[in-house]
C-alpha cells in the first residue's frame, strides 16, 4: 500500500512512502525467513502475490509519475440513463430487421438470377 502511496505523493511524503514501504517489506520478509512454517503455502502465496511489487518499484524509482494535480477534472455532460432491456430490444429489432432484409435480397437473387 505505501509503494502505491508513493506513486502519488511528492517530495518529503514519497519518501516517507518509500521509507515505510521498505521498512514493512524487509521487516516481513526477515522474520518469515526466521519461522519454520515459511514453507506452507500463505506464506509462498503472500509473497508471489505482493512480493514482486518491491522488485518493480525499485527498478522503477527513477521514472515514478508525477503527482497528479488538483485541478477538478470535466466529465462532460450527463447523459439520460436508458435501461438495459430497451436497448437490448432495440439492437434485437435491428437484428431482425437487418435478417428480414438480408433474406428477401437472398429470395430475390434465387429467383431472378438462379432460377432464370
Amino acid at each position: 500500500m505505501f509503494y502505491f502511496a508513493a506513486r502519488h505523493a511528492a517530495g518529503d511524503e514519497r519518501a516517507r512512502f518509500i521509507e515505510r514501504a521498505e521498512y514493512f517489506f524487509t521487516y516481513s520478509t526477515t522474520t518469515l525467513a526466521g519461522m519454520p512454517t515459511r514453507r506452507f503455502a500463505r506464506p509462498v502465496i503472500v509473497l508471489l502475490s505482493s512480493g514482486w511489487l518491491h522488485a518493480w518499484f525499485r527498478a522503477h524509482e527513477g521514472h515514478l509519475p508525477s503527482p497528479p494535480t488538483l485541478e477538478a477534472p470535466d466529465f462532460g455532460r450527463p447523459r439520460a440513463f436508458v435501461p438495459q432491456k430497451p436497448r437490448a430490444i432495440r439492437r434485437a429489432a435491428y437484428i431482425i430487421a437487418a435478417g428480414t432484409g438480408l433474406s428477401v435480397a437472398a429470395a430475390l437473387y434465387w429467383l431472378l438470377v438462379v432460377a432464370a
